[in-house]
């Protein structure tokens, strides 16, 4: 079994409207539906999401997920 495709990636970041921006308008991504203060989502393929923006108070990676086969 090997590593063959990264699966999703969530970051913590502090400017909401810079990374909606960044995410829709520049890479075309497709937001998805948020619930109140959650992680914002974002799919560029069939799969419900592949990145989650989590707001907070620092930036950076939080997590990331590999698919395998």
């Amino acid at each position: 079994m090997g590593v063959s495709q990264l699966a999703y990636v969530g970051i913590n970041i502090t400017d909401v409207a810079a990374w909606r921006h960044l995410a829709t308008d520049i890479l075309g991504m497709e937001e998805r539906k948020r619930k109140g203060g959650g992680p914002l989502y974002y799919r560029v393929d069939d799969h419900h999401h592949r990145f989650a923006l989590h707001p907070g108070k620092t930036d950076g990676v939080a997590y990331m997920g590999w698919e395998t086969s």
